[in-house]
């Protein structure tokens, strides 16, 4: 069945624990992505598709600059952004 439900696409934003970003879209591999390269990355991203948003998973161990790059990102071009956490401490 061509069923038409706009499910929201997800672009996941990862953080490893040595600070290095990597970006996937819906169920595809990953892709490393540079610093400076997050902001166009995402953004063609989302160009795509405008009901996508960011889930960004971020090892807890890095800075937490980096993580605030990527919600900078979200903000500048209006991104709807969910942090999920690796791994939950109870």
């Amino acid at each position: 069945g061509a069923s038409t439900v706009a499910r929201p696409v997800v672009a996941r934003v990862s953080i490893d624990e040595n600070g290095s970003y990597c970006v996937s879209k819906g169920g595809e591999q990953g892709v490393p992505v540079s610093e400076d390269m997050l902001d166009s990355y995402i953004t063609g991203l989302v160009a795509q598709d405008t009901s996508t948003y960011i889930a960004l998973h971020a090892d807890q161990n890095i800075p937490y600059k980096q993580v605030v790059k990527v919600l900078d990102i979200a903000n500048q071009h209006k991104l709807k952004l969910v942090i999920a956490t690796k791994s939950p401490e109870n």
